[in-house]
């Protein structure tokens, strides 16, 4: 019924052209319905963009953390050169490319957010280069139909969320508890 009242609210919207104003911590809820979306933090507006530039570009570590899940790394930059930005973090034992990278501010601090669903996870390593590539094993499991969702943990001990879409509906492409995985992005 929520579901089916927000596409009517956004048809309403659009067929009599007002502006709505929705307060809400609910952020599927927000995602839906807005066209344009501010995330505040203590009482400031930190960021305001459509629903894809708030996902997608967050301007700080607290709007990537806030909306929707994600994995934070704290990275250094390495070097900048022609291929983009190389960076290190010390829980991901990878090399570190970011090829859309803006130049960082001198001295602060840079974080990685990677989010569960545009991590590709397989049982080998797909490339070559090792660049954005990361091995782990399975830690956890959870299938909620549509989509499974995995805990895997790096060589550092660290967690790293990801999902996956079940598409193949035969599990001949199921991924288990134990199981050695490269992760790529």
């Amino acid at each position: 019924l929520r579901e089916a009242t927000q596409f009517e609210l956004k048809q309403l919207q659009q067929a009599l052209g007002i502006t709505f104003v929705v307060v809400t911590h609910d952020q599927a809820e927000a995602m839906t319905l807005a066209t344009r979306i501010g995330v505040m933090d203590q009482g400031r507006l930190v960021q305001v963009g459509t629903p894809r530039e708030i996902y997608e570009r967050p301007v700080s570590r607290h709007v990537a953390d806030f909306v929707g899940s994600t994995n934070l790394f704290e990275v250094a930059v390495e070097k900048s050169d022609a291929d983009g930005l190389h960076l290190r973090a010390t829980d991901l034992d990878c090399a570190l490319l970011l090829a859309e990278a803006t130049t960082p501010t001198p001295g602060g601090a840079l974080w990685l957010a990677l989010r569960p669903e545009q991590l590709l996870m397989a049982r080998e390593q797909t490339d070559e280069r090792g660049h954005n590539c990361v091995a782990g094993v399975i830690g956890d499991v959870a299938y909620q139909g549509g989509a499974s969702f995995y805990q895997v943990v790096l060589a550092s001990g660290r967690g790293v969320k990801v999902s996956r879409a079940n598409v193949a509906h035969d599990g001949a492409s199921s991924l288990a508890r134990g199981d050695r995985v490269w992760l790529r992005w």
